[in-house]
């Protein structure tokens, strides 16, 4: 899909939603705004009664029936960036980068700067495996790209989530030398539709400025 799906309709009192005029495309339902509930996370997902949270559902005229489960018990990860000194790393970039499978969803990822002791808070984690990475600094959202990840895995720590969950650890951080060296400046572009606090997404995927230009045709929708 080209250009901007642009629609908004009021959510009623007994939780029910629709959306007309719906473009032809294959989509993936995710929470839009997780700042706002921080602790919540997509449960479920049910598409024409068949499972779609992993594999979206395709819109291709008709009507489709979504069924959503959304659940406030997400799983909070706490710690500290620390360099090779084991001094404390403010403003590090913070990320859960979960199991492959779900790599193309970014509502699956949490992000969180440290503060100045070098502290960071992910909230809102969906049950499942993670690896946590923390960065110096990173140029936009390059951590959706798994070639960018993959380089960095072994620098991070793993461990798996179920709800309810609160976990504590200690990360060190990668330089940014290493990351600027070796990849150069990622750039992703996105277009969010979104109605309430739920939004869909058509495709995401990635340029280098490196003497190409970044992917056409890469938005995320509904």
């Amino acid at each position: 899909m080209t250009g901007k799906f642009l629609h908004s309709c009021a959510r009623q009192f007994d939780g029910t939603f629709q959306w007309t005029n719906v473009p032809v495309g294959h989509y993936f339902v995710q929470i839009s705004d997780a700042s706002a509930m921080p602790d919540w996370f997509l449960k479920s997902v049910t598409a024409g009664g068949h499972d779609a949270a992993e594999s979206g559902f395709i819109v291709s005229g008709g009507t489709t029936a979504l069924d959503l489960i959304a659940s406030a018990n997400g799983a909070g990860v706490e710690g500290v960036v620390t360099n090779q000194e084991s001094e404390p790393v403010a403003d590090a970039v913070v990320v859960a980068i979960p199991e492959e499978r779900f790599r193309n969803h970014p509502d699956h990822y949490r992000k969180a700067d440290t503060d100045q002791q070098g502290r960071f808070n992910l909230r809102g984690l969906a049950p499942g495996d993670y690896t946590l990475l923390a960065w110096e600094s990173v140029d936009g959202e390059a951590y959706y790209n798994s070639e960018f990840v993959r380089s960095d895995e072994g620098q991070g720590k793993t461990l798996h989530v179920s709800e309810r969950d609160h976990v504590s650890l200690q990360l060190k951080v990668i330089p940014t030398p290493k990351i600027s060296r070796r990849f150069g400046k990622r750039t992703a572009r996105r277009n969010f539709y979104t109605h309430g606090n739920v939004s869909f997404r058509k495709s995401w995927e990635f340029g280098e400025t490196l003497g190409s230009s970044p992917t056409e045709n890469t938005d995320l929708a509904l």
